[in-house]
């Protein structure tokens, strides 16, 4: 089977030639896209210390009715079925607009939440254009590869102050990898710290494992927690990999395995089959990536790598 494979890396947070992004001077825009196949408006995020800000502006002719909005710092805030479809009957904001624009304005306070959390957000409306009636939502990641087209994002507060044109400058740099049941010294002839996820079953839903940095000997009392995954490997043989970086960190780095075995050598991480960001100078740092592939097997194992850089301001 051909496989199709993609790292996707967070724009909000993408460092790209190693400057931070502002968040007074930019905010995310996502398209609002009606019946699958129309532009009928866009919604925008944006934070600043105390608040975040959603707006929703149609155009062309398309007027809002009813909306729902649902928001969070966990997935889990998005109320779904057990298939993974959403129920946004469920959603916790709801809005009767009658015109072409809506504005929410939230206390991070409220979510728990700080000016550089990363939220989860979907919203939903019904919209007409005066000759048809149709269903629309924000675009980003569907919440099921099969069925409803149903979509959610991901947006990562920024807080003022930490923009411009400086550059990025991280004091520490080390190994890292994600947390798994397996060291890597337990297979012949490795003596290299690091872990693998064994036993990953078809319908494993929102798994977690933390990213260790510097936790030679595999003692995390050496190492620094640096980020976090979160996986999904669905009945279909989807393996999805959200990489997330903590704060103060960014990820130089990442390469993946996934499969029914593992490779013949599992610390030749520069050998795995799936790299984002391999570069000698480090001019495309990240602290958000995605990975998204159909893997064969019911049963899979996976290591993933990081080069990490921490003490970042």
């Amino acid at each position: 089977m051909k496989h199709v494979s993609m790292w996707l890396a967070g724009f909000v947070m993408l460092f790209s030639a190693m400057a931070l992004t502002n968040a007074n001077a930019a905010e995310q825009c996502e398209t609002l896209i009606a019946g699958q196949n129309y532009d009928a408006g866009t919604l925008c995020v944006s934070n600043d210390t105390d608040t975040i800000t959603i707006s929703v502006t149609t155009q062309d002719g398309w007027t809002m009715g009813e909306t729902q909005l649902a928001l969070g710092t966990s997935f889990d805030d998005i109320p779904t079925n057990r298939p993974g479809n959403p129920m946004i009957g469920q959603f916790s904001y709801k809005e009767y607009v009658d015109g072409t624009s809506l504005i929410y304005v939230f206390d991070l306070a409220d979510f728990d939440a700080t000016c550089d959390s990363n939220f989860y957000i979907a919203f939903h409306a019904v919209v007409s254009n005066g000759d048809q009636i149709e269903t629309a939502w924000a675009d980003g990641d569907r919440f099921t590869q099969r069925g409803g087209w149903a979509t959610y994002f991901q947006y990562q507060a920024v807080c003022p102050g930490n923009g411009g044109d400086d550059p990025v400058v991280c004091t520490g740099e080390d190994t890292g990898y994600a947390f798994g049941n397996v060291t890597l010294d337990s297979f012949a002839g490795v003596s290299r710290w690091g872990w693998a996820i064994e036993g990953i079953e078809r319908g494993t839903e929102n798994a977690t494992a933390t990213v260790w940095a510097g936790a030679g000997q595999n003692d995390l009392s050496k190492g620094h927690e640096a980020g976090e995954i979160s996986y999904t490997f669905d009945e279909n043989g989807w393996l999805n990999v959200d990489a997330y970086a903590n704060p103060g960190y960014v990820f130089a780095a990442i390469h993946l395995f996934a499969g029914e075995g593992y490779p013949e050598n599992v610390v030749a991480n520069g050998g795995f089959p799936y790299r984002l960001n391999e570069s000698e100078d480090n001019d495309n740092l990240v602290t958000y990536a995605n990975y998204y592939e159909q893997i064969e097997g019911d049963v899979i194992n996976m290591i993933v790598h990081f080069e990490v850089k921490f003490n970042c301001e």
